[in-house]
């Protein structure tokens, strides 16, 4: 895996770009601090700012600070080869590591598309596509674990805005007139992510996930990105390979403690991997 410092540089100015998007932004020394009103699973994150903190720790508290105001669990998404040091730091006051993943892009702006089952059609949903938005919202909500309940629907501000403004891409793949696998290509900062990657539990193993996300990227690349990237979930790898990924980097995820005597809202962490 060769590490391009250009790259990563142009990753983490997306996730910045991607992270402020219909939140509340608050800068700190080394970090930006990204909350939605809610802020649910995924919707509270800091990220770096691209200018390292001349002291962690005391970057850290600040980012604590920021989190324990709004009542929300501290979060911090990265690439570990960009901040060799962040993860020790923050084990230090208490924080733990929530998961690391393979990054990969695509530069080449060739998606290789697989062979999509005659039987499944692919949707775009527009912003006041209500009704089907909140289908794929609870459907990812179930791959993913969940219930598929109303919780599920904290997404839906952010990517119905996401979708107007035209920084969020949302393929949705139905069969037998429902929603069973979806992916989205979120865009900031002249690169495009693609997130959220998922699929009916009972419809698993039958290419619906590679479907969507070549529907998906396929919907972007005349938008001229420098290219794509993705946080793979355990065992994916192969299927981004297949669509034309490479690996480049590793993301880390951490989660912080409360400041005492803040109350815990809803939760928060890391958004859902590809």
């Amino acid at each position: 895996m060769q590490h391009d410092p250009t790259t990563m540089e142009r990753i983490e100015a997306g996730l910045r770009a991607t992270a402020s998007f219909a939140r509340d932004v608050t800068r700190v020394p080394g970090f930006l601090v990204a909350i939605a009103p809610g802020s649910a699973t995924g919707l509270a994150v800091a990220v770096p700012d691209g200018v390292e903190a001349a002291d962690l720790g005391a970057a850290l508290a600040d980012v604590e600070a920021v989190f324990g105001r709004r009542g929300v669990a501290p979060a911090i998404e990265y690439l570990e080869e960009r901040h060799p040091d962040l993860a020790a730091a923050a084990h230090a006051r208490g924080w733990r590591t929530a998961m690391t993943a393979p990054v990969m892009v695509s530069t080449d702006g060739d998606v290789v598309a697989p062979q999509r089952d005659h039987a499944t059609s692919v949707l775009f949903p527009h912003g006041d596509d209500v009704a089907t938005l909140e289908a794929y919202l609870r459907g990812q909500s179930r791959a993913y674990g969940g219930d598929g309940g109303d919780g599920a629907l904290a997404w839906l501000p952010v990517l119905r805005a996401g979708l107007a403004a035209g920084t969020i891409v949302v393929a949705a793949l139905t069969a037998d007139d429902r929603v069973v696998a979806g992916a989205s290509v979120q865009i900031g900062a002249g690169v495009g992510e693609l997130a959220g990657v998922w699929t009916l539990p009972e419809v698993w193993r039958r290419g619906h996930a590679g479907a969507a996300c070549a529907a998906a990227l396929q919907r972007v690349l005349p938008l001229q990105l420098s290219f794509c990237w993705l946080s793979a979930a355990p065992g994916a790898t192969g299927l981004y390979e297949r669509l034309g990924f490479r690996r480049v980097a590793t993301q880390r995820n951490l989660a912080g403690p409360l400041p005492e005597g803040s109350s815990v809202g809803p939760p928060s962490g890391a958004r859902a991997l590809s």
